[in-house]
């Protein structure tokens, strides 16, 4: 343990200032859903936009930090995985395993009605022992947006698909 090193884990935070990756601590620029405990009930929604069915295609990290906003680099092991809320919603390749101590979630796709705002939960487990509670939960929201041009809507599959 030391600057900028984090060791125990008490929260997950959603990392929009990739410098704070490396500088290894959150800063103002991010959105602190943590510097909270986690057995804290009360936690902020998020909001993204996206397409319905197609992959996520810009980072979505989440990092875990300990209570000082150190992103613990030490942790690898453990999960975070996006849980459909909202009936009528899929999500593919909903977990990860943390690679020292961040989960990103590009490339994951959810899938619904296009023109609707769906509900998710990030649902993170650790295997830290020493905290009461092992997992906490984040409420997301996705707004997925109405197919495009070029885009097809089907219902098979519940997205908007590119045309070849």
């Amino acid at each position: 343990y030391g600057k900028f090193v984090g060791s125990l884990s008490t929260s997950i935070v959603h990392i929009t200032d990739q410098s704070a990756i490396q500088r290894g601590h959150v800063g103002e620029g991010d959105d602190i859903i943590g510097r909270r405990l986690i057995n804290e009930a009360q936690i902020e929604d998020l909001t993204f936009q996206g397409s319905s069915g197609q992959e996520i295609s810009q980072d979505l990290l989440f990092a875990i930090v300990d209570e000082y906003g150190q992103i613990v680099t030490t942790d690898s092991k453990s999960l975070a995985r996006l849980v459909p809320v909202s009936s009528g919603v899929t999500v593919t390749r909903p977990s990860r395993t943390a690679s020292q101590g961040l989960f990103n979630f590009k490339g994951s796709t959810v899938s619904a009605k296009p023109g609707t705002t769906v509900s998710l939960t990030l649902e993170w487990i650790t295997e830290n022992q020493a905290i009461d509670i092992q997992r906490t939960k984040i409420q997301l929201s996705f707004e997925l947006r109405l197919c495009q041009k070029g885009e097809i809507f089907l219902a098979s599959s519940q997205g908007c698909l590119r045309c070849h």
